[in-house]
């Protein structure tokens, strides 16, 4: 697969929702990718586009989405 294909919107609004890993999942179902793939595409798109992340900082959440 190519990593230069625009995202799919679904998967930008999940990670807007703050939902990594349903962005990941999302994006293995409409794109046919391995957990790895899809995960490394999404982390991509995160650092491309950090404006994109709910929290709009880039950082990763801490597990279960609380900003400590």
């Amino acid at each position: 697969m190519n990593n230069m294909e625009p995202m799919e919107a679904e998967v930008v609004a999940a990670l807007a929702a703050g939902e990594k890993i349903t962005a990941i999942k999302l994006l293995r179902e409409k794109r046919g990718l391995c957990l790895k793939e899809a995960k490394e595409l999404v982390d991509d798109y995160c650092r491309q586009h950090p404006d994109a992340l709910a929290n709009g900082s880039g950082a990763q959440l801490p597990l279960g989405g609380i900003i400590l």
